[in-house]
């Protein structure tokens, strides 16, 4: 509804600022917390602040939907890339929590994406969008995350007993 449309929009203006950071942050990214699991067992690596993550990525979310209405289909899909690059922040922490607040962010992505493709023009969808969804580094991301912070080690190659236990992992 409208009544809906006007929420959302004073919702975003009060969040510009925030929002405006992020988008920039995405022109550029790669995040590099400098965690090193080397050093201590990681269960005494204190984890970054990503209490905001969720929220941001639903403001996100939310923006690209109204640029998408407004049928500002790149605008909408720069927002979607901001929003999968705040998640790809928080999956480089390599802690599994960083994975389940990306794998949240994704989920809105997608189904917002999702929504989009009957407004976007099929090349813009091929060339933009589709290239930004990548399902298989997701599962990436909870493999490598399982075996950083229960098994600190960066290969599973050099522990073939595991591979063998766990099954599934092809390095």
């Amino acid at each position: 509804t409208q009544e809906d449309k006007d929420l959302a929009l004073r919702l975003l203006e009060l969040h510009r600022g925030s929002l405006q950071i992020l988008e920039e942050a995405a022109r550029h990214p790669g995040v590099d917390w400098g965690i090193d699991f080397t050093l201590t067992p990681s269960y005494l690596i204190p984890l970054p602040r990503m209490a905001g993550y969720l929220a941001w990525g639903k403001l996100l979310d939310l923006k690209a939907r109204l640029l998408a209405d407004q049928g500002n289909g790149r605008a909408a899909l720069r927002s979607l890339r901001t929003a999968l690059v705040l998640g790809g922040a928080a999956r480089q922490t390599r802690f599994l929590i960083g994975e389940m607040i990306d794998t949240a962010i994704r989920k809105n992505v997608y189904r917002t994406a999702a929504g989009l493709l009957d407004r976007l023009d099929p090349q813009l969808a091929q060339e933009e969008l589709l290239p930004l969804l990548d399902p298989q580094g997701l599962w990436m991301g909870f493999r490598d995350s399982l075996q950083m912070e229960y098994f600190w080690m960066k290969t599973w190659t050099l522990y073939p007993s595991l591979i063998r236990f766990f099954g599934v992992f092809d390095p």
